[in-house]
């Protein structure tokens, strides 16, 4: 799990996604919800371990936070998951929605629009 510091880790992260998908994970430590998704999202690492994965404390880097919003142009949330293929957004969710089923969804988006992309250019 990579700690972003500086809004040229997130671009050099983000520019990762060109090989293979990564996910950013945004989180509060005083927010209960984020904990309880935090717990979702290293599951879900842990059984995707090919995956990059970086995570935000939205308190603490909150002008991290506001520059991957300012950057995808998705409103900033926390807990908040994007998961990214080809330097841009393929899917997001929050709070609730983070669930594992809907994280192994994002990362087969991502795994086809890598694919898709690859399969163009060959």
């Amino acid at each position: 799990m990579v700690r972003l510091h500086t809004t040229e880790d997130v671009d050099k992260f983000i520019q990762r996604s060109h090989e293979k998908p990564v996910f950013i994970f945004k989180y509060s430590p005083y927010c209960s919800i984020s904990y309880l998704k935090w717990e979702t999202f290293l599951f879900f690492a842990r059984e995707h371990p090919d995956i990059l994965y970086a995570k935000i404390d939205v308190i603490e880097q909150r002008p991290l936070s506001n520059y991957v919003a300012e950057v995808t142009g998705v409103r900033h949330q926390s807990p908040q998951v994007l998961a990214f293929a080809r330097g841009s957004v393929v899917w997001h969710a929050s709070h609730w929605n983070i669930e594992e089923e809907n994280l192994v969804a994002a990362l087969k988006m991502a795994q086809q629009k890598l694919q898709v992309e690859d399969s163009s250019h060959g």
